[in-house]
């Protein structure tokens, strides 16, 4: 009578026990045998090698978090008014005073458009006198306006310095008017010196004959 080739559950367990660990060890599954729990209870997969790709719950991702708010984007892009070109014209002397004028421009050197009412901003000019103010209004990205003020002084050493600065009202931050907030507030003066301005007097006794 030949052998039989079906294992006892006793059998499989003690040649289990024997070989499972080298077989593991080798990578390889043990085989599935029929009969009962015992195939289901033994059985292991086949390993293979690669990358294990961890379980994302998609419905994670999108979750709102409570107490955490995104911030606005802000943009990149704003008015920087600047003064410049400051020079002397129109000189003329009369009872002892050298009376001229101080011209320039309010250029705005940044990348948008500047929009605002013309009673919001203007150019202070000091230095000789009391303070002369010249409001203005728009100014598009590149564009500039013309400013000025007439002083009277006389002349030599007590010839002051002009000085001229950007001034906002200060609603101008609450207007809810974006397009007035200009980007540089440490570029907003500019000075005509007394360097120039008596330049301006000598060349003027020159032409005049009187030095």
């Amino acid at each position: 009578m030949k052998k039989s080739s079906v294992y006892t559950t006793a059998s499989l367990l003690q040649k289990f026990h024997l070989f499972g660990l080298a077989a593991l060890t080798a990578g390889l599954a043990l085989p599935a045998y029929a009969g009962g729990g015992l195939a289901g209870a033994y059985h292991q997969p086949l390993i293979k090698p690669g990358v294990i790709k961890p379980v994302v719950n998609k419905n994670q991702l999108f979750q709102k978090k409570t107490g955490v708010r995104a911030l606005p984007l802000r943009s990149n892009t704003c008015p920087d008014l600047v003064i410049q070109g400051l020079h002397v014209i129109n000189m003329q002397y009369n009872n002892g005073q050298y009376a001229f004028g101080v011209a320039g421009v309010v250029r705005n050197v940044g990348s948008a458009d500047y929009v605002s009412r013309p009673n919001q901003q203007s150019v202070n000019f000091s230095g000789a006198g009391p303070v002369r103010s010249l409001r203005f209004g728009n100014v598009p990205r590149g564009g500039s306006v013309q400013t000025g003020a007439v002083f009277g002084v006389p002349g030599g050493e007590f010839t002051p310095d002009i000085i001229a600065t950007l001034s906002f009202d200060p609603d101008i931050k609450m207007d809810k008017n974006t397009r007035n907030d200009e980007c540089n507030a440490r570029n907003n003066k500019a000075v005509l010196s007394r360097l120039v301005i008596n330049q301006a007097i000598n060349n003027y006794n020159r032409t005049h004959g009187w030095r």
